[in-house]
């Protein structure tokens, strides 16, 4: 029995990587035509994930979707299909938020052809060869004005690339994270990445980075592309979603009257609270004080390893591990908590992860856990918090200096100022902006 199933999967290897080449010949050969692109304000997100998932990378695609429709842009969203029974709350109350008239095509891959024989980048070539294959279904003879292709995962680009070529449309590509430079797990780099990364950069109109360390760094490394079609739009934080409504939100948000450090958002390799907690439980093997005085909460999606480094704290009553709550619910946490945390480590140094604009929305001071980089600029230069140069040494010294500080806010005019200048809207009105000069 065992031996006829890995028969079959053989033969449906070899059948599916046929597939794949016929289907990467087909696309080729299409991307060859000239159809012609829509004249008016019609932009095409390419993307992976949107709402009702929810990961940290649908809230740029889809505030853009959202704001550039209201200015009377024809949008269209073209994502992966999504488990329809396991998406969150939250997510359904972004897709509510959406205007009614933004198309969103959702498609999938059922390909699985052999990685040896076949190309693979980040995402799966196949996938944009699926994107490319449907969007031209939908679309007829007439395509975007736009394409906007958002990454990670990249093969949104290698879609946008095809459609770009095949529509005559204007190619725009969007890193809200790295790709081949990416210093984290989660963007995977194999031997084809790097030159698709080179020709999309080459054929694009116009590349979008959410920092200009990011930017700069990819300048560095890519030499060969016109460096002045790279701008920089950072992330930011969304009005709408800000509203708070504490009249049913659920236990694990309420304050419990001790001073309150909350991380909210994906914990993972890339951002583990392993030191963090491994110093906090040294300091309170000897601070008995402590364990009552301080709570931490850990809020959101977390991988395997970090839910049982949370949950085998050896101070259960001092560590809190809270599941996925709803955009609002999230607020509340945020705003009732006494410090947020966030962690700094050198690999963040070109980035300003989205969690930051939302923390520095709340008010709440910033405990952040290494020094350097776009993060602790941002935090020093508001004066938002404290940045822990060595949380081994520090953070004992810190708690100390914040306990006496509960229920502080920051109101300066100067983060009143960066909060306005850094909304979903505004940068959503920059993009739009640069979508009429294209």
């Amino acid at each position: 029995m065992a031996s006829t199933t890995v028969a079959v999967n053989k033969i449906r290897t070899l059948q599916d990587t046929a597939a794949a080449y016929l289907q990467w010949l087909w696309s080729i050969y299409k991307s060859k035509s000239a159809p012609v692109c829509s004249v008016g304000k019609d932009v095409l997100i390419v993307t992976r994930a949107f709402p009702p998932q929810i990961t940290g990378g649908v809230f740029r695609p889809f505030s853009l979707a959202k704001y550039a429709s209201r200015a009377g842009i024809s949008v269209s969203v073209v994502c992966a299909e999504y488990d329809k029974e396991h998406h969150h709350p939250a997510g359904r109350e972004l897709l509510d938020a959406l205007p009614e008239h933004v198309k969103v095509i959702r498609i999938n891959s059922d390909l699985l052809p052999s990685y040896e024989a076949f190309p693979r980048v980040d995402g799966g070539f196949c996938h944009a060869l699926e994107v490319f294959k449907r969007v031209l279904k939908e679309r007829g003879s007439v395509g975007p004005k736009i394409i906007f292709a958002t990454g990670p995962p990249f093969n949104s680009f290698v879609a946008g690339y095809f459609l770009a070529r095949y529509f005559g449309s204007k190619l725009v590509l969007d890193y809200r994270d790295e790709w081949t430079e990416c210093p984290f797990h989660f963007v995977r780099v194999g031997k084809f990445d790097r030159w698709w990364e080179e020709r999309c950069l080459k054929f694009a109109d116009r590349v979008i980075f959410t920092t200009d360390s990011q930017r700069k760094h990819n300048i560095s490394r890519f030499p060969d592309y016109d460096q002045t079609k790279c701008i920089v739009i950072p992330n930011g934080w969304d009005t709408e979603d800000a509203a708070v409504d504490e009249s049913s939100i659920p236990q694990c948000c309420c304050h419990s009257g001790r001073f309150e450090i909350a991380l909210l958002g994906y914990l993972g390799g890339h951002n583990s609270p392993d030191i963090f907690l491994e110093t906090l439980a040294s300091i309170l093997s000897r601070r008995i004080d402590l364990r009552e005085k301080v709570l931490i909460k850990f809020v959101g999606h977390k991988d395997e390893e970090q839910r049982l480094l949370i949950e085998r704290f050896p101070y259960p009553g001092v560590v809190l591990n809270v599941p996925p709550v709803t955009k609002n619910s999230a607020n509340v946490i945020m705003r009732n908590s006494d410090a947020l945390l966030l962690d700094n480590n050198s690999n963040f140094s070109r980035y300003i992860p989205g969690k930051l604009y939302e923390y520095l929305a709340s008010k709440t001071p910033i405990i952040v856990c290494g020094a350097g980089g776009e993060i602790a600029n941002i935090v020093t230069t508001l004066d938002a918090g404290v940045v822990i140069t060595d949380i081994e040494l520090h953070l004992e010294y810190i708690l100390d200096q914040m306990l006496p500080c509960k229920g502080y806010k920051n109101d300066s005019a100067a983060l009143d100022k960066w909060l306005h200048a850094h909304t979903r809207e505004n940068l959503a009105k920059t993009m739009c902006t640069m979508f009429d000069k294209l």
